[in-house]
């Protein structure tokens, strides 16, 4: 993560929080079932998101690590890794590392996860490296002797975008769409394609270039809504320069207007979105804040506007704070996510929370902490499902791997209902 985002995160976890809110208890903590622990050759730091393959095995990445030699920048830490974990018999699972990342030639410290199209192949983005050490889109292919080939499928220079942090997002046509946190027209961050061209060329379309008033410095990735449109967030700029959420409708002669459905106040208010957004059947979308932290909806009324609503606030030690991810719902219409600090394990601030946030029958949310984590600590990003209703996330840092001294490598973890 670049150094003065950083540094605006740990600003906004430095506000006071409140300790005397209700939550529903913790449950037993054996639900918490560990399936990784990282030990720097085969990873260190998983910041993103897991997916899932058809056969049921994970994939993600790792900010550093991999064999510290192999970097190419001088990073003692590792340039990062893509990895696979593959179920195994007996609810065992194997990590296999897919890809080392070199530094300056093909990529640096992946901060994002990554998605497969409907060949099998992953796809991804690193925000630095590259041609002009302004960041990469990439994609990785399974190849015959079951290793897999790197290719850089675009280099991102400045005016066209830098320093993508968020991952992709495809359309129907095979189009990949993403956002860059600084470049642009403006030096604000971007929106752009990426549509594949002759010979393998893929080709980069910026849809919108921020100017700060609109917003500033997007760094999650994007979600569609049925016919089309994109959403997402950017954790500065807007009115009150605390962020926003913003919508980019297509138009004639591929032309993307853009639309901020929400400019963050701060203060009291909740501001700085750093996740993406989550978007149900009715086309209401859902996010989280992390100074103040909250968790949000917006509504889409009849006459285009928006409404907002605040569902819940991230302000007790207990229940953790703040949420660090992007939000998932399940079939009943429940909020799931995890928080980088708090709740009952891990001494003083805590090492983070998986969450279900409920809606009430006469209106408002509640929360429920699924799990306080404490080995598996603190958790930068959301969870996803399984087929059987298992929640699998991962922590950037975890005790029990090897070659780590003081605060561990990371691990990748199971919730169990």
């Amino acid at each position: 993560m670049p150094r003065k985002l950083q540094d605006a995160l740990v600003s906004a976890l430095a506000v006071g929080f409140g300790l005397l809110i209700a939550v529903t208890p913790v449950l037993a903590a054996d639900r918490v079932k560990d399936l990784h622990y990282f030990d720097i050759n085969d990873g260190q730091f998983p910041e993103a998101g897991l997916i899932f393959d058809a056969g049921g095995n994970l994939y993600g990445t790792t900010t550093n690590g991999g064999k510290l030699d192999n970097c190419d920048n001088g990073d003692t830490m590792g340039c990062g890794v893509v990895f696979q974990l593959v179920s195994q018999a007996h609810g065992k699972w194997t990590e296999k590392v897919l890809y080392r990342f070199k530094g300056e030639r093909d990529g640096i410290e992946p901060v994002a996860g990554v998605i497969f199209d409907t060949d099998g192949n992953l796809y991804g983005t690193t925000p630095g490296g590259g041609v002009y050490q302004s960041g990469t889109a990439f994609e990785l292919t399974p190849t015959a002797n079951g290793e897999w080939a790197h290719r850089i499928l675009y280099s991102f220079g400045g005016s066209d975008g830098s320093i993508p942090m968020a991952g992709l997002v495809f359309d129907s046509a095979g189009n990949l769409y993403g956002t860059a946190g600084y470049g642009g027209s403006h030096g604000a961050g971007s929106v752009y394609r990426l549509a594949p061209g002759a010979n393998g060329h893929w080709v980069l379309s910026t849809l919108h270039s921020f100017n700060s008033d609109d917003g500033a410095h997007p760094v999650s990735a994007l979600v569609f809504d049925a016919v089309g449109n994109l959403y997402g967030t950017t954790m500065y700029g807007g009115t009150y320069g605390q962020g926003t959420v913003f919508q980019l409708t297509p138009g004639a002669d591929d032309k993307w207007m853009e639309k901020v459905l929400h400019s963050f106040k701060g203060g009291r208010d909740p501001g700085m979105p750093a996740a993406g957004m989550a978007i149900d059947k009715t086309g209401n979308l859902y996010g989280t804040t992390t100074s103040n932290g909250a968790a949000f909806e917006l509504s889409p009324r009849a006459n285009g506007s928006w409404s907002y609503t605040v569902l819940h606030e991230f302000d007790s030690l207990e229940s953790g704070y703040p949420p660090s991810g992007v939000l998932i719902l399940d079939a009943a219409g429940n909020l799931y996510g995890t928080t980088e600090y708090g709740g009952t394990s891990c001494g003083q601030v805590g090492c983070g929370t998986v969450f279900e946030l409920r809606p009430k029958p006469g209106g408002g949310w509640r929360e429920v902490v699924l799990v306080s984590l404490g080995g598996d600590a603190y958790p930068q990003s959301g969870v996803i499902f399984d087929a059987s209703g298992n929640l699998y996330g991962t922590s950037r840092q975890g005790s029990n791997g090897k070659n780590c001294i003081g605060y561990g490598c990371g691990s990748v973890w199971e919730v169990r209902p």
